[in-house]
């Protein structure tokens, strides 16, 4: 009888009977309150009704009876997905697999919770065996995490692999079309990416992560406006813009307001913040108040930018404002065209010399950073591998050249400097506490090298002279195939000859510091043209 009466809650199941389902479970846990099949088709029910208490009261009822059931730890973990509570997922798949190993659905959920995780490697390994590979042949998201977790370890061409495979077996995977975009972009294909964009937006043309990609790409050729408009849309993707959700003020849309006050919100990298702070100025000239809301690291660095009357440091209570603007979202109403980029440099306040010198004596003092923040998303991609970035200048460091060349770094990791002697060179900030101590370092150096990170907007902001070493394809602000950037008058932009080449890299810059170092030629480039083409 009881199976008879678990039998018709099945079938009430499947065919999407759903309260009549919650009935007969009821019925069947009437008669035997330890039937599991009872509880685990309740918590089915709540996952499908999107009643997520009762479906984790169910699984989680039926655990305590049989904490050894795979299907049920295996249920429990699809109800964690719904949350996006991965690293409770992982563990739940993991327990489900310890029970029946060869459950091959609990180890493609397991994949998932590892590549949300960004364990990327921990992912390919899971989805690496024979017969899974062999099971999920014609599995289109088998594919599509392959293909991203390829992408996320900068393994490009097997990700462009995976990521076709994925759209051959399911055409309209938007997902699919936007991760491909990635790949092929990443391979330096703007067109095809800009085309594998356009086709996931045909399909969903509010597909937030497509249209942030798809500005990258027009801010990247150099078409601002519409770049800017569409850079908008990062605000309609969750990982973005977590401080947005505490603003309760009305958005600036870049109306006069003579007595009003504004509150500028940094967004994103340090880098960001310096950069885009140049506009506080142009908001000044409508806005009565302005308030800048900045990392707690550049508060001293940004007090006296022209613009800005009070700085709030992120984390503490905010002032009271009319309105808010986030810093990136300013070139929107001020940088249409490459040309409207203001460049006037130094545009940060003038900061003392941490060891002044007179000019052109001795030594030319040049700065390094080879790695930025490895937080960063693009981190594996921007960054120099050190011992090939040690051996090309290495050899430069002396007197025998010209005026010489002395290396010093400005390189923290994580946060923090290099212990004393890991380098082959001092470290010129190890006692900076923030961006004006660094900002002072700086101040005395002839030349920065560094890679796409902050001590490159920093260099630029105060108008030394500096060298932009870039990945190829570069981020969107560097635009493509140029040398000088609109943003920064005293910047040279270094690009890899072809993807993931830092040695090619490496011997272009040291051919040019050489030559820096022996005629005082090549610090700086001509300025580019009134309209920002080279």
């Amino acid at each position: 009888m009881a199976n008879s009466l678990l039998d018709k809650a099945r079938h009430l199941y499947e065919k999407g009977r759903w309260d009549e389902t919650v009935a007969q479970c009821y019925e069947v846990l009437r008669r035997d309150p330890r039937e599991l099949q009872g509880y685990n088709l309740l918590g089915l029910v709540g996952l499908q009704k999107k009643d997520l208490e009762s479906a984790k009261t169910a699984f989680e009822t039926g655990l305590r009876i049989d904490p050894k059931n795979p299907e049920l730890w295996h249920n429990f973990g699809l109800l964690l997905a719904e949350r996006k509570q991965w690293p409770s997922v992982e563990t739940c798949m993991r327990t489900a697999l310890q029970f029946a190993p060869n459950q091959s659905v609990s180890t493609l959920f397991l994949a998932r919770a590892l590549l949300h995780q960004q364990k990327f490697e921990e992912t390919l390994a899971t989805l690496a065996p024979p017969a899974l590979a062999a099971a999920y042949r014609n599995h289109s998201e088998y594919h599509f995490m392959i293909g991203t977790a390829f992408q996320r370890l900068n393994r490009m061409e097997e990700s462009e692999v995976a990521l076709l495979r994925t759209l051959q077996l399911q055409p309209n995977g938007v997902e699919a079309h936007n991760n491909y975009g990635v790949t092929l972009r990443a391979l330096g294909r703007i067109e095809e990416a800009a085309a594998s964009y356009e086709r996931a937006l045909r399909l969903k043309p509010d597909h937030p992560e497509t249209r942030i990609n798809r500005a990258a790409i027009q801010l990247l050729r150099g078409n601002l406006a519409e770049g800017w408009e569409e850079w908008e849309w990062r605000f309609r993707c969750y990982r973005l813009m977590p401080w947005e959700e505490d603003l309760t003020m009305p958005r600036w849309r870049g109306e006069a307001m003579p007595h009003g006050t504004i509150l500028l919100v940094s967004e994103q990298g340090l880098g960001d913040t310096i950069q885009f702070i140049r506009l506080a100025s142009q908001v000044k000239e409508r806005v009565g108040k302005v308030i800048l809301e900045c990392q707690g690291t550049l508060a001293r660095l940004l007090r006296g930018v022209a613009g800005i009357d009070q700085i709030h440091i992120r984390g503490h209570k905010r002032p009271p404002c009319d309105v808010y603007a986030p810093l990136m979202s300013l070139p929107l109403f001020f940088c249409p065209t490459l040309a409207s980029i203001p460049k006037e440099v130094p545009y940060l306040p003038a900061v003392p010399v941490a060891e002044p010198r007179p000019p052109g004596a001795g030594p030319l003092r040049v700065g390094l950073v080879w790695a930025g923040s490895a937080s960063h998303i693009e981190d594996r991609t921007r960054s120099f591998p050190p011992e090939v970035f040690f051996k090309a200048l290495l050899p430069l460091q002396g007197q025998g050249i010209g005026r010489g060349i002395e290396l010093v770094s400005l390189q923290k990791i994580d946060g923090k400097d290099p212990a004393p002697g890991q380098f082959p060179f001092p470290n010129a900030v190890a006692e900076c506490e923030d961006f004006i101590e660094t900002a002072r370092v700086v101040a005395g150096l002839d030349l920065v090298i560094s890679v796409d990170t902050a001590m490159a907007h920093l260099a630029g902001a105060l108008g030394k002279p500096v060298w932009i070493l870039l990945s190829h394809p570069p981020e969107w602000r560097w635009l493509l195939d140029r040398s000088d950037s609109p943003w920064y008058p005293t910047a040279r932009l270094f690009r890899q000859p072809r993807q993931g080449d830092w040695a090619g890299l490496a011997a272009l810059v040291a051919v040019a510091l050489e030559k820096a170092a022996q005629t005082g030629e090549g610090l700086l480039l001509q300025s580019a043209a009134p309209d920002g083409t080279p």
